[in-house]
């Protein structure tokens, strides 16, 4: 795994091998994903929650909100958790 981009790369997951392999050992329909993924409702869905976060001021990943407080990073988790069940 090289890059935190699967273990083929990104050229694996052009090619969709990667989706493939692991859908396979699941319930998943890889080719569903994959020609889904690739669709222009999925283009735009991710274009306007890219834009909807970057309105919220999201600056990395992963980013959680409850109400309109901000945490982001998995070392924050805890205080999502105390956020939710206040």
């Amino acid at each position: 795994m090289g890059g935190g981009r699967g273990a083929e790369g990104a050229g694996g997951l052009r090619r969709g091998r990667t989706f493939t392999r692991g859908g396979a050992q699941g319930r998943a329909r890889p080719e569903e994903l994959i020609a889904g993924a690739g669709s222009g409702g999925a283009k735009q869905a991710l274009k306007e929650a890219t834009e909807e976060a970057a309105g919220r001021g999201v600056f990395a990943t992963p980013t959680f909100f409850v109400g309109e407080e901000m945490f982001w990073g998995n070392d924050r988790l805890d205080f999502v958790r105390e956020a939710l069940m206040a």
